[in-house]
């Protein structure tokens, strides 16, 4: 079977057709909400900081959240905490009300800043549109950075909050999703409710597993990835020791989540 000359001429303007539909397609902007996270579009990866105010976060805990969240935007950086374009960051705060839980801060990544394309981009995207989209979004991340007063808490109900947060973000295991979750603590740890009390003497992970109050409390942390910063204050010593800092990461494994991080501030 021979191919007639228009027959390839025919190929190669049906080719061309294609790539040029392909690359209108990939300029075509998509929509964004005033959090910068695509309409209609699923987040692939959904990271998810519980920042405990019921202290005063301290200057040097507010510069390590500062670097904390734009080293997310960094595709050089860990890739346990990178966001990619359309990544979501919800951030609840602490508190004492656990019937009306919602988050105070929600953005999703724009993707790579523009300072970093290489010129192949600007062919299909323009750099100035999502110069404005980084600068907007930069603005935005120093909102974030700016909650920094105490709630002035009389509790600190970690494990409750932490429960609430779990059940309405967390996939069932019978939903089969592959959608990543990435839970970072951002807390002094100091668990202080009926439910367990850091500021007397508690059990071992292991004995509290066999109470109510660890079964009325517990999150479900299948296939999700957890970071643990524990902040420390002088005056808290005597109660954030070593045995306090590992406790924690026993539970976090007796809830089925995995810890990519743990550190103390």
């Amino acid at each position: 079977m021979e191919f007639k000359t228009t027959d390839w001429l025919g190929f190669i303007q049906f080719s061309i057709l294609i790539l040029w539909v392909g690359l209108v397609v990939g300029c075509i902007p998509v929509r964004l909400d005033k959090d910068f996270c695509p309409i209609g579009v699923e987040p692939q990866k959904t990271t998810i900081l519980l920042l405990d105010t019921s202290d005063p976060l301290e200057p040097k805990h507010v510069e390590y959240l500062r670097k904390l969240v734009i080293g997310m935007q960094n595709p050089d950086g860990d890739p346990d905490f990178l966001m990619n374009q359309g990544d979501e960051l919800l951030t609840y705060e602490l508190t004492t009300s656990l019937h009306d839980v919602k988050p105070i801060f929600r953005i999703c990544s724009p993707g790579v800043n523009p300072s970093d394309w290489d010129a192949a981009r600007d062919l299909t995207e323009g750099r100035e549109l999502v110069k404005r989209q980084w600068d907007q979004f930069e603005s935005r991340l120093s909102e974030l950075f700016a909650i920094t007063e105490s709630a002035d808490l009389q509790s600190s109900p970690i494990l409750e909050f932490l429960a609430v947060i779990a059940t309405r973000h967390i996939p069932s295991k019978r939903s089969g999703s592959e959608k990543k979750i990435h839970v970072i603590i951002y807390s002094d740890l100091l668990q202080s409710s009926p439910v367990l009390s850091h500021y007397k003497q508690y059990p071992d992970v292991e004995d509290f597993r066999e109470t109510s109050q660890y079964r009325n409390s517990k999150s479900d942390l299948h296939n999700v990835d957890v970071s643990i910063y524990r902040l420390e204050r002088k005056r808290d010593g005597i109660w954030q020791t070593p045995r306090h800092y590992y406790w924690w990461t026993d539970l976090i494994k007796a809830y089925g989540g995995t810890i990519v991080y743990q550190a103390s501030i």
